[in-house]
């Protein structure tokens, strides 16, 4: 009995999963792979890692049968040949091993059912030697009887493919035969190296086979040429006569060299060189100033090429519409604004000249006594204006400086800064009130920036006080601070008075006169008369304070305090 490598056999080991095939086959639709009987799906469960190669996905576990064989197509044949198309070798050579894998493999069958069959009968023999088990080898041959009928059917249904096999041979057979009477039927065409050599007198039916079918797609007497075929010196047409159109048909082509239609490996194929008439091979160029015309340009070439067309198509449009914006020189309404860069020089001839009725242009001028109405003051004028009457201010009558306010329900201290060119200031308190029910003494005190009114700096104050309308003084105060009077939370302290510097030396003084207005705590009308206050300091004097006396004898000039306190400074006596 002969067999054939149509299958392999493994046992699985639960590791591996790559199988070798050991047989030849065509295609990969003609393998099937089982895993103890079951066949597994394709691309899904199986995959050719190479041409002799199988990987399994799931990796079958182990003591598994694993089985690969081979099922070649049995239902058409592997390359269908026509009528009037060129037979390669390797078509026919693909059929005929078509027909012999289906062969091979209808015997592999029938050889297994054999096997099968002949299993079976040697397992009913050997249950009918055996007296021991008489019952159940008889029910073990009837098994074996049937799964001998079964194998016979596979035999049959392997017989059955055998000859299908054999009638697919035959049928390869007789399309071989029937090329071979195509090939022969030739015969009955006039060969013609090309159109220019067709018959000038043919007969109705003429056959002729044009061996250079170059321009047959253009020919005004050749008909029904297919759309897009293009003939060329390498294809040969089929053409016949017809006397009714007079005029040849295009039955069929075929290239005059079939078994070199595929270039072969190493084979040196020519092909020209492309020009503006020609196609061909062509180098490329990314040069962009060259007039060459066998070289094709880059796509770096076209991209240099297109920038700068862009970039010349934006510049034309940006100066076609400054072009377009421009006034003419006829003149025009401007509708925006005009910005000079500094360097820029306008020329002055045309341009109106500034009044006091009309704007334009103006010249500068330094003079401070200068009566022109049709020129601007340079801010050196303005300065020497406002020195001079700065001079005028502090020298002139009144010589008024400037007023400092503070408001002690929101300023957080009474203390005032001394203008250094004061001669004289004026002070005012309003509804100065300490925010306390008790009965508090309310002082001034005058002093410089570095020590502020310690012992002794404020000399010889005659701060005298009366109840109203009585001519004895209830107190004479010659500490070192101005006496003006009492204040609570309801009982309010008012006061004006005016102070002077004197220099002497250096000695500095400031002697001041004034009243000021408040309430004993019996209710009675206090007025203190400052009839003479001389400040000393051997320092500049630079502050003046309005405080609270407290328990210490020192004054406090952050006391929680309301009211309204105002200096004015002058810069004459």
């Amino acid at each position: 009995m002969t067999t054939y490598n149509t299958s392999s056999k493994y046992t699985g080991d639960g590791a591996n999963n790559i199988f070798t095939i050991t047989f030849p086959y065509i295609s990969v639709s003609d393998l099937d792979v089982y895993v103890d009987g079951e066949i597994l799906t394709p691309l899904t469960d199986w995959i050719l890692t190479t041409a002799t190669t199988v990987q399994i996905t799931v990796i079958p576990p182990q003591g598994s049968t694993v089985f690969i064989s081979r099922n070649t197509d049995a239902t058409s044949v592997k390359t269908a040949i026509f009528p009037g198309s060129a037979i390669r070798a390797r078509d026919l050579n693909d059929n005929f091993a078509q027909t012999l894998y289906v062969v091979q493999e209808s015997a592999d069958k029938s050889n297994l059912a054999e096997e099968a069959a002949q299993e079976a009968l040697d397992a009913a023999e050997e249950a009918r030697g055996s007296a021991e088990v008489a019952q159940t080898a008889l029910e073990t041959a009837n098994t074996a009887l049937a799964d001998s009928s079964a194998a016979q059917s596979t035999a049959t249904a392997a017989s059955n493919e055998a000859s299908s096999a054999l009638t697919v041979a035959n049928q390869a057979e007789s399309t071989a035969n029937a090329a071979a009477q195509l090939v022969s039927n030739l015969s009955s065409y006039d060969i013609v190296n090309d159109l220019n050599a067709l018959p000038s007198d043919p007969a109705d039916l003429d056959l002729v086979q044009v061996i250079n079918s170059t321009g047959v797609e253009s020919s005004p007497i050749i008909i029904d040429v297919p759309n897009g075929f293009s003939g060329d010196s390498g294809l040969s047409v089929d053409l016949r006569y017809s006397d009714s159109t007079s005029k040849w048909s295009y039955l069929t082509y075929f290239p005059n060299d079939p078994d070199n239609r595929y270039q072969e490996a190493g084979e040196v194929v020519t092909i020209p060189d492309a020009t503006t008439s020609v196609k061909g091979i062509v180098k490329l160029n990314s040069a962009v100033n060259q007039t060459d015309q066998t070289t094709a340009a880059t796509p770096l070439a076209v991209k240099q090429a297109y920038d700068l067309a862009n970039n010349a198509n934006i510049g034309a449009t940006t100066a076609n519409n400054l072009a377009s914006a421009a006034l003419p020189k006829s003149g025009g309404t401007m509708t925006g604004d005009i910005t000079f860069n500094s360097t820029q020089t306008i020329p002055t001839s045309g341009l109106p000249t500034a009044t006091t009725t009309q704007p334009g242009i103006v010249q500068l001028n330094d003079s401070v006594s200068s009566t022109s109405t049709t020129r601007a003051a340079t801010s050196k004028a303005v300065k020497d204006a406002y020195d001079l009457a700065q001079t005028a201010i502090n020298t002139g009558a009144g010589g008024f400086i400037s007023a400092s306010f503070k408001d002690l329900s929101v300023d957080s201290d009474s203390v005032f800064t001394i203008p250094s060119n004061a001669k004289r200031f004026t002070l005012n308190i309003v509804g100065l009130k300490c925010n306390s029910t008790e009965l508090a003494t309310v002082v001034i005190a005058i002093g410089s920036s570095t020590t502020l009114w310690t012992n002794g700096q404020n000399q010889n104050n005659h701060s005298t006080v009366y109840f109203l309308d009585e001519q004895d003084p209830v107190v004479v105060v010659n500490d070192g601070f101005i006496f003006l009077g009492v204040s609570t939370n309801t009982r309010p302290l008012s006061a004006s008075l005016t102070f002077s510097r004197i220099v002497s030396g250096n000695t500095c003084y400031f002697a001041g006169s004034g009243t000021s207005h408040s309430v004993f705590d019996n209710n009675a009308p206090l007025v203190s008369t400052i009839t003479s206050c001389d400040v000393e300091s051997s320092e500049t004097v630079a502050r003046i304070a309005i405080g609270i006396l407290t328990n210490n004898s020192n004054p406090d000039f952050n006391q929680n305090t309301s009211g309204f306190i105002g200096i004015s400074y002058y810069s004459d006596l």
